[in-house]
């Protein structure tokens, strides 16, 4: 055997050494890449489900705030009508007939105090003589009105003084009137 035999079969067998090694690194290189593609095709599910978890939270969260949003503007509308309803009713109050509205502004009187003298609203200092005839107690109608009072009366007895005004009569009777006006106004 000469070297060029030798060098010859050191070549083949080079070469089959390296189609070899080829071969493998070919090989472990597609794995490689099935393992990366699986591993990417699994991130990419987790990331899709994650994504539709979250989008699904934040719809239902959305249509939470849409909801609450939606009571509070239905709650405030609710309130709106009620506060107008007794707007509306101080209104019909204050538009009564002269003779019937002072038989109101008495029977005021009458439920508040037994004696005191009557301080009459400017608007209402008009009618104050009509009223005297509906009084129950020790009244006096003073020639001094209220500026500050929109209807009414104030009764001051000593150093008690007594706001006899729609606008209070109906704030302190609202607490009663307002469930009564609620069942009215949004019976379901």
């Amino acid at each position: 055997m000469g070297v060029e035999n030798i060098l010859e079969k050191i070549t083949l067998e080079a070469s089959s050494a390296a189609e070899s090694v080829i071969s493998a690194a070919k090989n472990e290189a597609i794995a490689i890449v099935e393992e990366a593609k699986k591993k990417a095709a699994e991130s990419h599910a987790k990331s899709l489900d994650a994504a539709e978890k979250e989008a699904i939270e934040s719809i239902n969260h959305i249509r939470s705030m849409a909801a609450l949003e939606a009571r509070k503007l239905k709650l405030a509308a609710k309130r709106d009508v009620i506060d107008e309803t007794f707007d509306a009713v101080a209104d019909r109050l204050r538009s009564l007939p002269d003779n019937e509205y002072a038989a109101f502004l008495a029977a005021m009187a009458n439920v508040s105090a037994e004696k005191g003298t009557l301080y009459f609203s400017d608007r209402d200092y008009r009618i104050a003589e009509q009223v005297r005839p509906y009084l129950k107690g020790e009244f006096k109608i003073s020639k001094t009105t209220v500026k500050k009072l929109s209807d009414g009366f104030i009764i001051k007895n000593g150093s008690i003084q007594v706001n006899c005004s729609i606008a209070e009569l109906l704030s302190v009777k609202r607490a009663d009137l307002e469930p009564v006006a609620v069942k009215v106004l949004f019976a379901e």
